[in-house]
């Protein structure tokens, strides 16, 4: 996916949308082979409606995909949805990568989002997890 995506887009910032995006594959979504948090309805296997906890909140369409291959078939919505937006090098500066993402349909309205994701110190972010597991350190 990191591939398809080009312009030195790294594995540790796709898995880090994905884990943040499914909760580490727990989520709903996951459990529905949705590992990018695609919202929109006619996914391959369907739509899921969210059931939110607070009743003025309105369900959300999400997309399902098959489980079995669910996280690539999900992965190359996300590429075909994101790549449009990649310029040359952006993989190179993971909070440039994040904001791109932030500013295309992730965590949007939630400025905060790229900063999260590559968060260090106590609060490690995502993408902060992922390359730490990646170099084989915890």
């Amino acid at each position: 996916l990191a591939n398809s995506l080009g312009n030195g887009v790294t594995a540790a910032e796709v898995l880090a949308v994905a884990g943040n995006e499914s909760t580490y594959g727990t989520s709903p979504f996951a459990g529905f082979g949705n590992f990018f948090g695609l919202h929109g309805t006619n996914g391959p296997a369907g739509t899921y409606w969210t059931h939110p906890v607070n009743p003025n909140v309105k369900p959300v369409p999400v997309m399902m995909f098959p489980v079995q291959g669910g996280f690539m078939a999900s992965g190359q919505v996300f590429v075909g949805r994101v790549g449009p937006y990649m310029t040359p090098g952006l993989g190179a500066n993971p909070l440039a990568f994040f904001t791109v993402l932030n500013n295309h349909g992730y965590a949007t309205g939630n400025s905060g989002y790229p900063a999260y994701m590559v968060g260090t110190g106590k609060n490690r972010g995502p993408y902060t997890q992922v390359s730490a597991c990646m170099a084989g350190h915890s």
